[in-house]
């Protein structure tokens, strides 16, 4: 018997068991914005692409992975979020509530 091998047939039934997680679909703003930190630090950014689930933001100022922050768009949309992934002058986060189709509208225009 060898250890630590996996039958094909056994990966197939762990893949059905596991949940399908579908991304949800992105919106391409290439909008300025800005983004605070839970300090009250604000950056100014660019709004690569945003999704019900999340965003995705260009910066040239620090971003800490974890962060709780606020991203204010223009006409008054804001929407609360955690940082989770940083990469050289891109970052990317969830937001803390779904973000409705109609702040996505708002942020749009």
């Amino acid at each position: 018997m060898m250890v630590g091998v996996m039958r094909a047939e056994d990966k197939r039934a762990m893949a059905l068991d596991e949940p399908f997680k579908k991304r949800s679909p992105r919106v391409a703003l290439g909008r300025a914005a800005v983004l605070v930190n839970s300090q009250g630090a604000q950056s100014d950014v660019v709004i690569v692409n945003i999704s019900a689930g999340g965003f995705r933001v260009k910066t040239n100022d620090s971003v800490e992975v974890g962060e709780l922050v606020t991203l204010l768009v223009e006409r008054g949309v804001a929407f609360a979020g955690q940082i989770r992934w940083v990469l050289g002058e891109d970052a990317g986060g969830v937001f803390l509530t779904p973000a409705a189709e109609d702040d996505f509208r708002r942020a749009k225009r």
